[in-house]
């Protein structure tokens, strides 16, 4: 009988304890994953006014900066694809290289004049903040862009 008895309470204790866990889980949902934190343009860290960031949406360089940008991929998709299954030439690399460097070229140039236009439109105390925004971001290891541009 003690035994019997014994079954019983240890039966109750661990239906008890899978109630308990089945509770927890329940009512506390599922574990949240870590979600990126949403991209944040410069303009919002800056907190620009309505009139600035007309003049940045009104900025005609952003165009340049993309198809730029579109081509420095092309090149070199071109360039790495199917490496293995052609055998390029070292004018045909040397050609592709001098295209990579030009489009890099203007794409740099484009990205300077943008920030250098996005300095000039801050306030005094925006372009504190965005100097160091700037050094921090390209101090940042890994970094690709700093920022979207617009």
């Amino acid at each position: 009988m003690t035994k019997i008895k014994n079954l019983y309470i240890l039966i109750f204790i661990l239906i008890g304890i899978n109630a308990i866990i089945l509770g927890v889980f329940i009512f506390k949902g599922k574990p949240k994953l870590k979600h990126r934190p949403p991209h944040i343009t410069l303009i919002e860290l800056l907190d620009f006014s309505l009139e600035q960031k007309q003049k940045v949406k009104e900025y005609k360089g952003h165009k340049k900066i993309r198809s730029s940008k579109k081509a420095l991929q092309q090149m070199r998709i071109d360039l790495y694809s199917n490496i293995d299954k052609r055998g390029k030439s070292g004018a045909e690399i040397e050609k592709i290289l001098r295209e990579i460097t030009k489009y890099q070229t203007v794409f740099e140039e484009e990205s300077y004049a943008f920030f250098s236009f996005i300095r000039e439109t801050c306030t005094t105390k925006q372009k504190e903040k965005f100097d160091k925004i700037i050094l921090d971001t390209f101090k940042r290891p890994g970094m690709k862009e700093p920022f979207k541009n617009h």
